[in-house]
């Protein structure tokens, strides 16, 4: 908890977005709408200063990445 407070600080007084880079397969890309992880966790942490891209492939599986 306690780092999540110091980077939450750290972010806080910074002048531009940090940002998450949510990588996977079919999972993280949703399936349409706001119903993705990425964009449920934008939303979660404030548009303001945490940017969260989602980088999920459609169609893809574990597997595929074996």
């Amino acid at each position: 908890m306690r780092r999540l407070a110091l980077l939450q600080a750290l972010c806080l007084g910074a002048a531009s977005a940090a940002t998450i880079a949510a990588l996977g397969d079919s999972i993280t890309y949703g399936y349409g709408g706001d119903v993705s992880y990425p964009s449920q966790l934008r939303r979660l942490l404030g548009w303001r200063h945490w940017s969260v891209e989602n980088y999920g492939v459609s169609g893809k599986t574990v597997e595929e990445y074996r």
